[in-house]
């Protein structure tokens, strides 16, 4: 389930579909559109946008279904198609939406000048030696006795 911004929940343009009444349940509970989301683990907010997205007959049959979805509903389609209907017409239009905000990237401005790619490929160059000279481990230099281990200069024989 995604996480929604519980500060936002207040001012949401959903709310008043989220919190409309869809009935009674076979329980004697009053149902709202969100504890009949809530109830088939579907996070409202999402499934409310997705629903404000789809056009009027679609979203009108598709809450149907949830509706009729629900344990303990005593709605069948053609009731639930009318609620349904009902509570469609408190979606905010597409034009009411906020719009999500885009995750991708643009490269379409992005420029590379003679200098920031001489710069870019010299920078390269001097990553990758330094990686490689980091690679490699120096071996002991064994002069004479087992104790003269790391000399820097080999020892003169007699």
């Amino acid at each position: 389930m995604s996480h929604t911004d519980a500060f936002a929940l207040g001012r949401s343009e959903l709310n008043s579909f989220l919190w409309a009444e869809v009935g009674v349940d076979s329980n004697g509970m009053t149902l709202s559109v969100l504890s009949v989301l809530a109830r088939l683990g579907q996070d409202p907010w999402d499934q409310a946008g997705h629903l404000a997205a789809l056009p009027k007959a679609a979203a009108v049959g598709t809450l149907a279904k949830i509706i009729v979805e629900v344990s303990g509903g005593p709605w069948r389609l053609p009731e639930a198609n009318a609620i349904a209907a009902r509570l469609v017409d408190l979606l905010p239009t597409h034009k009411d939406l906020p719009a999500a905000p885009s995750a991708k990237i643009s490269l379409a401005n992005f420029q590379v000048s003679w200098p920031r790619a001489v710069l870019l490929a010299l920078l390269s160059v001097a990553i990758g030696a330094t990686v490689l000279s980091l690679g490699r481990e120096q071996e002991p230099v064994l002069h004479g006795d087992a104790f003269s281990t790391w000399a820097s200069e080999p020892r003169a024989s007699p």
